[in-house]
């Protein structure tokens, strides 16, 4: 089979690292790929296979590179095309319709749709006229999808699909901590990803586990605010931005608890991957996505409030940490049974096969 991967940039990111994990394992399976990225400059790039080709389209923005795409597209007449960059994706869907590809269309939905449709019109509109038009559209959760359903997805065209991560290293739930309390964060440095007010909170969490320090991995275009931000709340004995790391795993295995607080995600890569480490972990609701998700874990006492984010962390926290390990062994399973990488896998090239 031949894969042509649509994704937006190769830096270290939720679409990134799904996409080189997506083009890995096609190889492995014996399939030609082939990725295209708005930008192919990046970490991720090192952690592409040998064989897989990464082609860039120059950065900047995409309906700029359109032309470029096309020429790109055509040379693989045959290829089914896997997305989860939505302006790509919607340009090939227009592409088609004007006749000038006749490629399959997979798209993977990689976003919560309470912060699609909040956008407005234009966002609503392109994934109703465009991207619902592709061949198969992929959810990465049950809310997703029941959401999209709700909007008029039609549901032949519908799937659920998990993310899929890497295989697991962490075997069973790490022994209670001993002091100080070790907390860590995982992403890139956005303001929709909720650091701040973790930042924020951290003083209340000194407080009640005295010594207690937070690990932020991550870099972004939000790092002078949040470095200005722990100075002036003076945490910065206690809160550490360590930046881009290229092991994340080996950084969560070091840590006593990870701590979620973004305001949006679709299913956040992070919190997918402390849990393949076996770890103890707290969450925000992510506006629904992670919610239900926390749910099926029968974690709901782990959800932080964003009404009452400081004082519900602390609360949280304490959860998480009274919980008994045959509890979070249960967590645990619950969650290797729903993102189970081989078997996801599977179904997604199943779905993708002529």
């Amino acid at each position: 089979m031949n894969v042509l991967i649509l994704t937006p940039e190769m830096r270290i990111g939720g679409t990134c690292r799904d996409a080189v994990e997506w083009a890995n394992r096609f190889i492995a399976a014996g399939d030609e790929v082939t990725l295209i990225a708005q930008s192919s400059e990046g970490e991720g790039v090192a952690r592409l296979a040998p064989d897989v080709r990464c082609e860039g389209l120059g950065g900047g923005r995409a309906v700029a590179s359109a032309f470029g795409l096309l020429c790109k597209l055509r040379r693989h007449p045959s290829a089914v095309i896997l997305a989860n960059a939505g302006t790509l994706a919607g340009l090939a869907i227009i592409f088609r319709r004007l006749g000038l590809i006749r490629n399959r269309i997979v798209f993977v939905d990689p976003f919560n749709p309470a912060d699609t449709f909040r956008r407005g019109t234009k966002t609503a509109l392109i994934y109703r006229c465009l991207l619902w038009r592709a061949d198969a559209f992929i959810h990465l959760s049950e809310f997703a999808e029941r959401v999209h359903l709700g909007l008029g997805l039609r549901k032949e065209k519908s799937f659920l699909i998990p993310n899929i991560a890497s295989a697991s290293s962490g075997v069973s739930v790490p022994a209670l901590p001993v002091p100080p309390l070790r907390l860590i964060a995982v992403g890139r440095l956005d303001v929709i990803k909720g650091f701040d007010r973790l930042i924020q909170a951290f003083g209340l969490v000194a407080s009640r586990w005295p010594g207690a320090t937070l690990l932020i991995v991550g870099e972004g275009y939000d790092r002078p605010r949040l470095e200005r931000l722990i100075r002036d709340v003076r945490l910065s004995d206690s809160v550490l931005l360590t930046g881009h790391s290229d092991d994340v795993a080996g950084e969560l295995r070091r840590a006593d608890l990870f701590v979620l607080p973004s305001l949006y995600e679709g299913m956040p890569n992070t919190l997918v991957e402390a849990l393949n480490q076996r770890m103890r972990v707290v969450a925000t609701p992510c506006r629904g996505s992670v919610r239900s998700l926390m749910y099926r874990l029968g974690a709901a006492q782990l959800i932080i409030s964003e009404s009452a984010f400081a004082d519900d962390l602390v609360r949280a926290i304490e959860a998480a940490l009274a919980l008994p390990a045959s509890v979070w062994a249960d967590i645990h399973d619950r969650h290797r049974a729903i993102f189970d990488p081989e078997r996801n896998f599977l179904k997604l090239r199943k779905l993708l096969l002529p």
